[in-house]
Parts: C-alpha cells; structure tokens; sequence
C-alpha cells in the first residue's frame, strides 16, 4: 500500500491518495477504511474496516505528501516509515506497523515541526524539494483551512446543486460568485475556471475569498459509513447537536426544540403528530402526564393526577363540590351542603327547594329563581371560582352566585354575579363577574367578563383589596383597579348567600336562575399559575374544554333569551369545528353607558380581528351611527370608533346591521350598513374605511334593488367572480338573493317570495361558499336568524350559478345552548390558537 499525491491536480488543493492491492480472494470484501475524522487536537483518525485504529498528525500528512508530490520521495508506506524514523535520531515513535505485506500504517504523533524534521534528514535535496511543492504546500494549507473551518462551523458552505464541467452549465466565471456557494461535478469536463481545468465526477468547486476553489472529491461525504461533527450537524433549517454535556436533540432555524433524547435514552418531544390529526402532547404548565388532542382541539389527559387531588394541593378554604356532601331528601331536594376540604365557614338550606340532578360531567345543584343557601364567611375571598351555567334571567337582572351583605342596606359587600347590568361604571352591556361595594358607589366597581346563557362556564375572580381581575375559563380580563377615594364595604348585615343578595329592607333579592356544580373560595389570592392549574383541573373533570375551531360566529344575545325588545344586548361570541355544533367564547367587550351592541358582524383583516355592530337599541340614541372594534385574539376587544352616516349633510335617523366584506380585486376591507336617510325607507349603502386605523370612513353610497324599498339585513360575498347579495325584505319579512358584477351593484333579484321554504319572519343572513364537491357541485351555507328563537342553516348543492335559486335544505337548528341572535360566520384564520 502506498500514499501519494495526484499528479492531475497539481493546480488545485492536494488530493492525498492511499493506494494499494487488498489481500483475499477476488469478489470478497476485503479491508477498507471504515471512516475518517479529526479529532479536537488536529489528529487524522483512520479506522478501518477490521477495528484496527490509525492516528496521525494531520499537519505531518499535509507536509509528508506535498514533499513527495515535488520529490517522488518514496512509494511504500513502510519504505517512507522506515527512512522517517531510520533519519529521526530521537526516535520517532510508531504505534503500527505492518503485520503482513499488504497491511499498513503510518503513526506519527510527534507535531508538524518533528515530522518536516525527520523527512527533511530523509531527502537529500531538501531545498529543491521545497521550492518544488511550495504551491502545493500552500493549497494543502487551504484544504486544512476550509476543513477546520467546516468543523468549527465557520466556512460559509452553501450547497446549489449539480454542475457539468464539459458545458459549464450552469456558468461559472472566474472571481465571480457568492461566497460559499458549493457545486458538485455532475459531468467531468475540462472548463477552466479560475485555474483549475480538470474536473472529475464527485469533485466540488467552492467559491471562497472572491475566487472557485477546486475541491476534490467534495461528494464523497454522502457515501461515508460515518460522519462525525465535534459540535453539531446542519440540515436544511435544522441543527442535529449533541455532546457529553447536552442529549441528542434536534431544533429549527429558531432554536426552539423539536426532538430531544436525554442520556439515558428518554424521548422528549414537542408534540407527536398521529395519521388522523390528533397529537400527542405533554403540557408543562398541568401536570397531566400526557394529553391526547384531537384535531378539533379537544383534549383527553391520559393516566392525569387525580382532579380533587391537582385541586385540593391549592388549599381552597371553602370547596362545595355537587358531587359529594350534598343531602337531599327522596325527591333530590337539597337539606345540606358540606365542603370537601375542612372549612371555617358552614353552608345551610336558607329558603327553596333547591334540587340537586346529575349532569353528563357529575352532579349539579338547580337554582329556580326562589331558592338560596346561606354561609358564614365573614370577609371578602381573595379568590373565588364557580363552574355553573345561566338559564334565564326572568328573575333578576343581576342574579347572584354568591356573596355577602355589608351594613350598607341594600349594597353588597361583594358578590360573584351571572349578569351585571350597564348601570355599574364600566360596565358591560351583558357581562358577569365579581363585585365589591364601596362607600363611593351603590354599585361598587367590578372586574367583568361577557357572559352567555345556557353554557356551562368556569366564572372566577380574583380581589387583593385594591384590584379585580375576573376570568371566565383561562381568559383573563384587565384588572379593574378600586377609585383612591372609595372605601370597600365589609361583611355584615343580613350575612352571606349563595344564588340570592339581600336588599335594603331585609328580603331576598337578585336570585340565580341556573345551575351549580362547584364552588371555590379562598381566603387569598392565587398566583396566576395557580389559578389557571385550578381551572384546567376543573376543565377536565367538566368536560369544559375550550374550542377556538375552524369557524367562527359573532352575534348578540338579550338578558331575556327570545325577548328581542327587553333585556340589555352583548356580544356572544361562538366557536365550531363542523359548523353544526358551537360553544361559547369568552370575550371582554367594555361599553360606557350609551352603548350597547347588536348585529355583530366579524371579520380578520390587517393582523387583527375587527368587529361592525349596529351602536344601540332602537331607543337610546345614537341612531345615526355604527360601532367599530378590533381584537388581536378574538377574545379581548378594543373600541376604535362610532361611525356616523349622513349624505349630502342629512344625517341617518336609523343605522342598523352593518356587514363586512372584502372585494378580492383590491383586497380592500367594505361593509354594507343599513340607513334610513330622510323620508325614505330602509336601503343597504356601502361604505368603507379611508385608513388602516379604521377612523376615517368613506361617504355612503346607495347599493340600489329596484323594487324592495324597505332592505335590511344584507350579506355581500363574491363566488367564482359572481356577487351575491342575501339581503331581507323587511315589507314581507323574508330572504331574497339578487347578484352582480360588482359589490356596488346594479344588482338584479333573482328570487322572490317564500322561494326556499324559509318561510317569514327569518332574518340576519350569513351565507359562506364550502367549496366545490368531487362532482364540482358548489356547496353554499346560510345562516338564518329566527329573531329570538336561535339560528338554523340551510344548505345547497348544485351546478353553478344555479345553486343559489335551486332547492336548498331545511332549516336546522343550530347546536348552540344559548339563543343568539343576528350575527357573522366566519373561516377562523387561527383554528384552535390558544385553546
């Protein structure tokens, strides 16, 4: 065996060559070198195929060929050893030798200098030798240079594909180039590129310091039985690192962590994703030990701590649980309730039946809107957290979970409330949350949540004296801070109940109409991760986990389910996956006392999500404008402006359903709104925002249907080119379709009458195109609502455009616990964000 140089390159970095016949019989493998690599003190480590471990000095190697190369010192491996340690007076060590006549190996570990030494005492003509390979020498330098470079990971080293040297396809030029750009010879040629013209298959050409460097036999890697990097491998986006400190892992272009494999050989990943779209996760901030989510976003913890357990380490002071320590007589009529965890504070029966009834989740204890128990507490909680539902509100506008009465006749100390009314500064035009009276208001001040009847919710708060911050599930409203002159009231009076308060003259009022499943309290604040801990255990137990799916629906709902003219009007925000089935979204949406909201339409545009509503009921003013508001989670919602609608300096005296749209030729963001503008009846008038902070608004223009003077209630969308317009005959009270060729019109109505079976009486349409099915039939939905008696959807299949007057289904009632009223579906752009 013998090593030497490639003559054919001699204008480019050295090509070291270890030659030689293997023993063995002919077509039976015989011994190779099994891998290669540097280790972190500049030794070449050869391992070959038979165990056996060769290391040299990779500076000695370097210097040995390139004198060779000029000199033709030696051919044979154990000739060269021997005239290198015969001419080393210090004797050289060697750690190999050859054991038989095609085995071999060459050990030097005695630094560059001692092996430039020894050759120089074993080639008589050292000065011509030198001046002979001293350009080899310097390329062999550089090869050295880009290798160690490679390996400290800061070669730039840029890999663009394959390159034919015969055609210089793709072209490269001399001194022109990005720096680290790396080609691979595809087809060997003889182009000349910045000196080197001698290209072979599996060579590489590098550029580097403004000019192509030859790079023999750069493939090779990819063939390598091993590859060995001190720190960390790149591929693509990704870095593979591992050392004796840190496990194996793998993590993107922005470090975070995707796969980790510890020493002892324990997987940790971010998520498993499995064949239907459901993962396996592990999340941190629960102690669940693994949690299944579904593709909807649900979630089942697998083999998780006990809930009571994840629960009672927070040392709740009061713990009513309907599952345990209820007494109730044949009938399920409550006589007692005792709390899970030993308690200061003692629950009795005050007045009522209330009934305790099994719920799909466990058990719940049913208020009717006469019945209240009574309890002891004698101070204000620093938290308090309730999983019930509201049904109806006939009993009370501001019902009562729990509280307790302060000296202050008729004023609570405080009270944890399914509804608080506009009339509180700050207030919500529906909301719950929890109160604390002061001596500067009747009302107190109160941190709010919006809040939706029929669904089960996660209601809590948290109070340190000076501050409130309410929480419906894991979302959190701003903290509403106490006024430096109020003074909060203490406990006192009449005592504590739970779904009733007590007014000034002794008797019970402000009862709850709903049901009670638990109820937490706690002498002090828990910390948010506390908090959140608790509410993801109750989450659990309750089946209550939150959905923020493909699809969403904004609408507004009364105090009074089905009442459309009583009741106070908010948001009610809704989330599905299927279209069919919805739970209800937490929101905070904070009005003054002038506003309320109904006909909320919803929309995703510049980064956030914006919401038109028309700004009050009929009767309190501000008649003449819409509302604007913008979210960028969908939950927590921000004012921007009232927009007023006039033409020709004659102001709207009824503003009504504006709706949102988007015209795909300019992706500029429109609504229609709905005017009365002089003597006039109702029309549909397009207008749209001026800048991106939605302040400035366009002039109304007139979308004109000849023949339908009184038109609310309009839905634009543009399919395959075609505007469609929903849109409500407010003389006959039914839906009509008209379309264009232009959101602005003219449109022409294609329908009349009862023409798809709605029947009269429907209202507030929100129509979406589902797409095209296997067949290409166009797939339409609409959304209709009954005012006051829920929301149905129809659908429609057919050919396009005769879809839209063809047959379309039967209403069908929405899954929905609540009656929500005229709102906007919407694709979500972020399923399952935050969830």
């Amino acid at each position: 065996m013998s090593i030497g140089v490639d003559q054919a390159q001699s204008n480019g970095p050295v090509n070291v060559l270890i030659a030689g016949s293997a023993p063995g019989t002919p077509g039976t493998p015989g011994v190779g070198i099994a891998d290669v690599r540097v280790d972190d003190q500049g030794q070449l480590l050869i391992t070959k195929t038979d165990a056996e471990l060769i290391t040299l000095s990779l500076d000695a190697v370097v210097q040995l060929a390139a004198m060779q190369a000029a000199a033709n010192i030696g051919t044979n491996i154990n000739d060269l050893e021997a005239n290198v340690v015969a001419a080393a007076s210090s004797a050289v060590t060697s750690q190999g030798a050859a054991a038989e006549s095609d085995k071999s190996a060459v050990v030097a570990e005695q630094h560059a200098a001692d092996a430039k030494t020894a050759a120089d005492q074993a080639v008589p003509l050292l000065t011509s030798a030198t001046n002979a390979v001293a350009g080899v020498t310097a390329d062999a330098a550089a090869v050295k240079v880009m290798l160690t470079a490679a390996l400290n990971g800061d070669a730039p080293l840029v890999y663009c594909g394959y390159w034919d040297a015969a055609k210089n396809s793709p072209q490269l030029d001399s001194g022109v180039g990005n720096e680290g750009d790396l080609y691979l010879v595809a087809v060997a040629g003889t182009t000349s590129v910045d000196g080197a013209a001698a290209w072979n298959v599996g060579d590489g050409i590098w550029f580097t310091n403004g000019h192509w460097q030859y790079f023999a036999r750069a493939s090779w890697v990819a063939v390598a039985q091993s590859l060995y990097a001190l720190r960390s491998v790149l591929v693509g986006s990704h870095e593979l690192s591992a050392d004796a400190a840190l496990p194996f892992q793998i993590r993107d272009a922005a470090g975070n962590v995707a796969l980790q494999v510890a020493q002892d050989g324990a997987l940790h990943v971010l998520g498993l994703g499995l064949c239907d779209g459901s993962a396996l996760d592990a999340d941190t901030s629960q102690p669940s030990a693994l949690r299944l989510v579904g593709s909807d976003g649900s979630y089942v913890d697998l083999d998780a701590p006990d809930y009571e357990q994840r629960i009672a380490q927070h040392a709740p002071a009061l713990w009513l649980d309907a599952a345990v320590g209820v007494v109730t007589d044949d009938s399920g009529v409550v006589q007692s309730w005792s709390s899970r965890v030993a308690s200061p504070w003692q629950v009795t029966v005050k007045t009522g039946t209330p009934v305790r009834f099994a719920t799909a989740a466990g058990y719940a204890v049913r208020f009717d809107g006469t019945s209240a128990l009574s309890h002891t507490l004698t101070t204000t909680p620093g938290t308090i957290i309730a999983v019930y539902r509201n049904t109806v509100s006939t009993a009370s506008a501001q019902p009562v979970i729990m509280g307790s009465d302060s000296a202050t006749a008729g004023t609570p100390a405080w009270s944890l409330r399914g509804y608080i009314p506009m009339g509180v500064p700050g207030a919500y035009a529906r909301a719950q949350g929890f109160q604390v009276g002061t001596s500067a208001s009747v009302s107190g001040f109160a941190g709010r949540m919006n809040a939706a009847l029929g669904h089960w919710q996660i209601l809590g708060a948290t109070y340190d004296g000076d501050n409130i911050a309410a929480a419906v599930g894991l979302t959190h409203a701003t903290p509403v801070a106490r006024a430096l002159t109020a003074t909060p009231l203490v406990c006192g009076g009449s005592g504590g109940l739970i779904g009733a308060s007590y007014a000034a003259s002794g008797i019970l009022t402000d009862f709850f109409v709903g049901d009670l499943a638990e109820l937490l309290v706690w002498d002090r604040v828990l910390t948010g991760r506390e908090y959140d801990d608790v509410v993801r255990a109750l989450q659990s137990k309750h089946s209550l986990q939150p959905v923020f799916g493909r699809y969403l629906y904004s609408a507004f709902q009364t105090t009074q389910a089905g009442n459309e003219a009583g009741g106070i009007e908010g948001l009610v925000m809704l989330s599905s996956d299927d279209g069919v089935s919805w739970q209800h979204v937490p929101t905070e949406m904070l009005f003054d006392a002038a506003h309320t909201m109904r006909d909320a339409s919803i929309t995703y545009h510049g980064g956030r999500f914006v919401l038109a509503c028309t700004a009050s009921s009929f009767a309190a003013g501000y008649q003449d404008r819409f509302s604007v508001w913008q979210s960028t989670d969908g939950r927590h919602w921000d004012f921007v402006t009232d927009v007023q609608c006039a033409l020709n300096g004659v102001s709207a005296h009824q503003t009504w359903a504006p709706e949102w749209y988007h015209d795909p030729a300019d992706g500029q963001l429109r609504l229609v709104v709905h005017c009365i503008i002089g003597t006039g009846g109702s029309q549909v008038y397009e207008m749209h925002p001026l800048d991106d902070l939605l302040i400035s608004w366009s002039v109304p223009q007139l979308i004109t249907l000849a023949g339908y003077p009184q038109v609310i209630d309009s839905f634009p969308l543009c399919i395959k080119g075609q505007w469609v317009l929903f849109f409500k005959d407010e003389a006959a009270r039914q839906i009509q379709i008209a379309t264009a060729t232009s959101p602005t019109g003219p449109y022409t109505v294609q329908t009349s009458g009862n023409w798809a079976g709605w029947g009269s009486g429907v209202e507030g349409p929100s129509a979406l195109y589902l797409g095209d099915d296997a067949d290409g039939n166009t797939m339409l939905r609409v959304y209709l609502d009954a005012q006051g008696n829920g929301i149905s959807y129809s659908d429609a299949v057919g050919k396009w455009p005769d879809v839209l007057t063809g047959a379309w289904s039967p209403p069908k009632l929405l899954s929905v616990a609540s009656r929500p009223q005229h709102g906007t579906c919407i694709r979500n752009p972020f399923p399952h964000y935050g969830a």
